[in-house]
Order: C-alpha cells, then structure tokens, then sequence
C-alpha cells in the first residue's frame, strides 16, 4: 500500500479486508482478491462496454477495489494535490475549500483530499461535490440540459449504415476509451465498429497545414476503414470538419460521413427548441473570447475554425477563473 497514504487509512483497509499476511495465512482467499483485481482491469480498461454501474455490488469485486484500485488512486490523487502551491488552501477562515469531482465513481477522489489534509495536518471546511461523469448522471445532477457528443453521432451513424459497418477516426485517447463502441452497441448490438486512432490530424490542422502531409495521414488512417469494407465513417473530433472536403476525397461518394460538430449542434438546437428556450432567429447576438494562452493564436486559429471575424480577444490567468467561479 502506498506510503503516501496516511497511517489511520492504511490501517482501516489493512484490518478491514484482513490483508496483513494475507498470502501465506490463506493462500486461496489472496488468488481470488488477485483474480478479482484483474477482473476488474479488464472491466476498467478493454471491456468497458461489459461493466455495470452496480459492479461494486458484487463483494468480490469490491474487495479488489477496496485493496488495490482504492489505495493506488488515492496515492494519484495526491501526487497531484501535493503539486499544488504553498498557498492554495490560503483562503479566508469563513470560506470553505471546494472540490468538484467529476467521473468520482465511487468518490475516491473526495477521499483522496480529505485523506491528503489529514497528512498536512490541514483543518478546514471542505465542500464536495462528487458526480459521475455518466451523461444520465450529469443530466440528473445539473438543471440546465446537457447533450453529450457521443451519442448524437453514434445515433446518426446507425442510422446511416447499409451494412453495419461503422469506422471510427478520432484521437488515441477517444478510440482507447471504447465510449463510442458501447453507445454504437447499444444502439445497434449488431453492428461493427472499427476504429481507428489519429494521433497526426490535429497537430497538422492546428497548424494550417492541407498539404500533401495531410492528405497522405487522412488516407493512412482512412485505409485500414476501406480494407474492413465500412459505408458510415463516424468522425470523431471537433477539429475535423475544418478538413471535410479532405476526408470527402479519401473515402468517396459511397461512404457517409458523421460529423461530431454537425450532429451535435443538431442536437442542441432541437433540444433547445423542444424546451422552447432558443434564441430569437432575428436576433444575432454577441461574442466574448477569453483565453489562458496567447491572444494572437487564439484569433488565428478561432478564425479559422469557426469562420468568422474575431476583432478582440482577452487573456486570463487561470487564477482568474478561480476567483469569478469561486
């Protein structure tokens, strides 16, 4: 058990799960806590579509998290809290800390603060707001509408399809999280996904590059989806619509391309107009862009993004945005 973890908790998970000399005094119960913690890392990681919300109902399971998964994100957790400046918990004595955890799951990460003030000996009020990163449970928690990305595109991809074949182009961390294969399948049990990561697009459009180097990655990464023999082709990243008429002339006039950006502005407007809180369509409206990074890429790359004029743009710190949600 890590040893960033502070004495009184590694004590309770030691004596409450009965780990301190486990292996040798009963051989048998350590090879199912093992098989229970490799259960759940395939659970957590290749077959994510399988786990069920209620999987830490079963007592085996928890088990394995309570003695591995508990203690190893906790000690993450404050690996990255202990990289905080001296001062970050200097706030007045009548205002509380605020934590939001969101994807909290079974609210380790609350734990991990609380467990990493009692090891800086901090006494303080502590507000926690733990809520999972799950789109029912955001819409459940929140008041205003939420609509997620995934399951707009996912919708119109199945729809879409002749011959439930749907190729994914996305970045290495959007295809290594499956999310779009579990709501693909979910839609459609039937269907296959091939999905294919393209760790090379967005640095080349960030940069203006639709040279030849772009077009030689998009017909790279789109080779294994023609191979695989897919006709919808889901893309993946806000980033590329910029370069549609690229993808157009990799896959051709027989494959559908779905749009994150397309689809899940359709998305909001029809949920908009349902709860009939849209905006007047005479009236045009106003623009403020605020960024962290510098005011000048920001404009070159928002004008080319979204295509239009951006005369002004402010630059803040995020100590800033700290204080006016604060």
């Amino acid at each position: 058990m890590s040893r960033m973890l502070s004495p009184m908790l590694q004590r309770t998970l030691t004596d409450w799960l009965g780990l301190a000399g486990l292996p040798e005094r009963d051989p048998d119960r350590f090879q199912a806590l093992c098989r229970s913690v490799a259960e759940l890392s395939r659970l957590f990681t290749k077959d994510r579509a399988e786990r069920q919300r209620s999987y830490l109902d079963e007592a085996s399971l928890r088990a394995g998290y309570l003695a591995y998964f508990l203690p190893v994100n906790l000690a993450k957790v404050q690996a990255l809290l202990d990289e905080l400046p001296p001062d970050a918990l200097c706030r007045p004595a009548d205002q509380s800390l605020k934590v939001l955890d969101v994807g909290s799951g079974p609210g380790t990460g609350a734990l991990a603060v609380l467990d990493w003030m009692r090891l800086q000996s901090t006494q303080r009020d502590v507000a926690i707001v733990a809520i999972d990163q799950a789109l029912p449970a955001l819409q459940e928690a929140l008041a205003v509408p939420i609509v997620g990305v995934l399951v707009p595109e996912a919708h119109a991809a199945v729809q879409a399809t002749r011959n439930r074949r749907i190729g994914l182009l996305a970045t290495e961390a959007t295809v290594a999280s499956g999310r779009y294969e579990e709501v693909v399948h979910a839609l459609d049990a039937g269907a296959r996904v091939v999905a294919v990561p393209c760790p090379k697009l967005v640095p080349l459009i960030e940069a203006g590059d639709v040279g030849e180097e772009l077009d030689a990655a998009v017909r790279e990464y789109a080779s294994p989806l023609r191979e695989e023999g897919v006709d919808t082709v889901i893309l993946g990243c806000t980033h590329y619509p910029i370069i549609r008429r690229v993808f157009e002339r990799a896959f051709g006039r027989g494959t559908t391309l779905v749009y994150s950006a397309d689809e899940t502005a359709r998305e909001v407007a029809e949920t908009l107009a349902r709860k009939r809180v849209e905006n007047d369509p005479d009236r045009d409206g106003s623009s403020r862009f605020l960024t962290t990074g510098s005011p000048e890429e920001f404009r070159t790359l928002g004008e080319r993004f979204l295509q239009l004029p951006i005369p002004q743009v402010e630059q803040v710190s995020v100590r800033e945005l700290e204080l006016a949600a604060a």
